[in-house]
């Protein structure tokens, strides 16, 4: 019934999303950071390379710690789960 009406479901927001008046709304900050990850894998990058990269360039989780491999696709599985990893 929420999810018809467009409003959050509960629980933590996919990257690059934040709840606001009870709807899922696009954080600019985050999701810049999911454009990158999914530029550099349609260039040809290894999942392990963007993390890497991400960390190296001092990225953070909104939790503040360094991205993981569970940190990356957690938040971005209905679309990493559609891709093969490399």
């Amino acid at each position: 019934f929420m999810a018809r009406q467009g409003l959050h479901t509960g629980g933590t927001p996919p990257l690059g999303y934040c709840v606001q008046d009870g709807r899922l709304k696009i954080n600019d900050a985050e999701a810049a950071i999911v454009r990158r990850i999914f530029a550099e894998y349609a260039s040809g990058k290894t999942y392990k390379a963007i993390i890497d990269g991400l960390n190296a360039d001092g990225i953070r989780t909104r939790g503040g710690k360094q991205f993981g491999s569970n940190k990356i696709k957690n938040r971005t599985a209905a679309v990493f789960d559609m891709i093969p990893l490399k």
